[in-house]
């Protein structure tokens, strides 16, 4: 119930088009790339690798707001670039271990 509050007031405060463009239009966008991007490291990586994968959606949907002209802070950043390596490692470790010798 709280999120549908949240919600209803997030979107009486929407009046523009680029409103609705820097807040609501990279969280529609990236759920659908989140759920390709996930199957795909299914079929190629492990089930470990693919849920890396899934914990990177919030970082990537906030670069997403980031490029529409939303500002995120530099702390924020930290937190994205944090997540980013974590996930290039954790998935460079796991193509590397299923590499053919």
């Amino acid at each position: 119930i709280a999120f549908a509050s949240y919600s209803a007031q997030a979107f009486r405060k929407i009046r523009s088009c680029r409103q609705y463009c820097i807040h609501i239009l990279p969280i529609a966008l990236s759920l659908p790339l989140s759920i390709v991007f996930n199957n795909q490291a299914l079929v190629h990586l492990g089930a470990g690798v693919a849920a890396v994968v899934g914990t990177l959606t919030p970082a990537n949907t906030a670069a997403l707001q980031h490029l529409l002209g939303r500002r995120i802070a530099r702390g924020g950043w930290l937190g994205v670039l944090a997540a980013w390596t974590g996930g290039y490692i954790i998935a460079h470790g796991e193509l590397m271990a299923a590499a053919p010798n």
